[in-house]
């Protein structure tokens, strides 16, 4: 499945509630942590805008049963400095997918595992794990599958919920 496609019905469907940013805010043509030491104004872009949101939501694919590595590069630029996590104290929501039948567990139990000490609550229920949707979406990138629809939007819904919630 696209991942693309998938982040972009989310946030359409989550617009209602708050107004999300649907682009891959992580630069991935940066070098790695730890490759320089210069603090690039790409990252600290990246780590301003996590911290002025209300929430994160992970929509990731799962390759090799775990996240890709820009994802985990990406979670570890915002969580630097050490102690200074730009995750701190946001709600979490993650969503995994795969063409397999698991969709995407591997990678959001990887998350799960690494997450808890940089980030703030993470929602536990719901989980979502999409598989076989590769036909799920038309060429526009509309999702046309009903049953898909519904259980995106039950998700979304006990998600933003979960974001008011802490940000009370």
């Amino acid at each position: 499945m696209n991942k693309r496609k998938s982040r972009g019905h989310l946030t359409q469907h989550y617009r209602h509630r708050r107004q999300p940013s649907q682009r891959e805010l992580y630069p991935q043509d940066r070098p790695c942590i730890g490759q320089t030491g210069a603090q690039h104004a790409d990252w600290l872009a990246f780590r301003e805008k996590i911290q002025k949101s209300d929430g994160v939501l992970f929509v990731t694919p799962e390759y090799n049963r775990s996240i890709p590595g820009v994802l985990k590069n990406a979670i570890d630029v915002a969580s630097r400095p050490p102690g200074k996590s730009s995750f701190l104290g946001k709600p979490i929501g993650l969503v995994g997918n795969a063409p397999g039948q698991l969709g995407g567990v591997s990678a959001v139990k990887h998350l799960q595992n690494i997450l808890p000490g940089i980030s703030g609550p993470i929602l536990g229920q719901p989980e979502i794990y999409l598989n076989g949707v590769g036909d799920a979406f038309d060429d526009k990138g509309h999702l046309i599958k009903e049953l898909l629809q519904k259980l995106l939007q039950q998700y979304i819904d006990a998600f933003a919920a979960f974001v008011e919630k802490h940000n009370k």
